[in-house]
């Protein structure tokens, strides 16, 4: 294993205008600081169907068409269309559950090489698989 990836500098003069991100961010701890509060009226996510506002996020997560995980599962999600891979991570972790996000090119191993898909699958003791946002929970 290199031991680069943490180092707390790039090691070399770089050229003007550009920063060093591991001196400049690596550095700072993995703490979210101030976080502006939201407007319960505004809109958290806009689909095609239409706005969900923040106070209802969670709510229409958890009642979407994918349902919701069982409490505390550790759930597979396909990351295709981003409205749906928001509410399916939301619906996740309102239950306390986690989740393993993988492509549509990591998701194609189901068919095209299913035993690397099962090791996959079995290495990150996934409990529920979710295809995209329109499918129905799989539980392993």
């Amino acid at each position: 294993m290199s031991l680069a990836p943490l180092a707390r500098s790039f090691g070399a003069a770089l050229p003007p205008g550009v920063l060093d991100a591991a001196a400049s961010v690596m550095t700072y701890g993995d703490v979210l600081g101030y976080a502006p509060p939201t407007d319960p009226a505004a809109p958290a996510l806009v689909m095609a169907e239409g706005a969900v506002t923040h106070a209802a996020l969670v709510d229409h997560a958890l009642g979407g068409a994918a349902g919701a995980p069982a409490p505390g599962a550790r759930t597979l999600v396909v990351a295709r269309e981003p409205g749906a891979f928001l509410l399916d991570a939301v619906a996740t972790w309102a239950r306390d559950g986690s989740l393993v996000a993988v492509t549509p090119d990591v998701a194609a191993l189901a068919t095209s090489d299913p035993a690397r898909w099962e090791r996959l699958v079995a290495g990150e003791r996934v409990d529920v698989l979710l295809a995209d946002g329109a499918d129905e929970p799989r539980t392993r």
